[in-house]
């Protein structure tokens, strides 16, 4: 993914870390991943990616759009920055068509990371840098060297893992449904997993604003559904 949108406007909220990018793997393990603590590492099978199109350069916020396939699914990504704000903003679709693979967004790291602070259900749980797939809820707070951190806001991903040098967000899989070891998994009427439509929304926040209570509070917010009324100016009152 590219951030061509006034480089410094898009890309400067981010500093210097570099652009978290799309990476497909395969799995084959089962429903439930039985047997294994992460997924693996590689080959990668990487997006090919159209020319970004600026849609809004206002002064106020600005966006690039952007299309792409990875192997046999259809990318969307919108890239978003606000005024004043040091926060980068991506909503990313993909029609995921898939069989017994997984993708990650991936966030390279600029230094060692010794661990971050993940959310779970109820809190929030200090993990190491090991590589282990683990659940996750609504944000991460990553820290890196010379006392920075990256925080992520991601609400539609439930799962990641990370070493000293990257962090991968696991958004979809398509393992065969429902496919238990020992059995192979090669029923007649077997169905994949995630095949379909899918949407998912991120926000990438650095220096001051990588506070947890801060992703906490966006990611409760971006969970909410937006509140509507219906107003009827003009009626005359109603008597109860």
């Amino acid at each position: 993914m590219r951030l061509d949108l006034e480089h410094q406007r898009l890309h400067g909220p981010l500093g210097e870390l570099a652009l978290p990018r799309l990476e497909m793997v395969e799995d084959l393990s089962d429903t439930w991943s039985h047997r294994i603590d992460r997924y693996v590492a590689g080959p990668v099978i990487s997006p090919i990616w159209s020319a970004p199109s600026v849609i809004d350069d206002g002064p106020l916020m600005a966006s690039s759009i952007q299309t792409g396939t990875i192997g046999s699914s259809r990318l969307r990504a919108e890239w978003r920055v606000h005024a004043d704000e040091p926060v980068a903003e991506l909503r990313l679709s993909v029609h995921w068509l898939e069989k017994h693979k997984v993708l990650k967004l991936t966030l390279p790291l600029p230094s060692a990371s010794p661990g971050r602070l993940d959310g779970i259900a109820g809190g929030a749980i200090a993990r190491p840098a090991d590589g282990r797939e683990l659940p996750l809820r609504d944000w991460t707070l990553i820290e890196l060297g010379g006392g920075k951190r990256l925080g992520v806001v991601s609400p539609d991903t439930f799962a990641l893992d990370g070493d000293a040098r990257r962090v991968r967000l696991t958004l979809l899989r398509s393992p065969l449904m429902a496919h238990h070891e020992p059995h192979l998994g090669s029923a007649g009427r077997s169905t994949v997993a995630d095949q379909g439509a899918h949407e998912f929304r991120f926000r990438f926040h650095v220096g001051g604003q990588a506070e947890r209570s801060r992703l906490e509070a966006e990611g409760l917010a971006m969970g909410r559904a937006v509140i509507t009324a219906d107003l009827t100016r003009g009626m005359k009152a109603r008597a109860f």
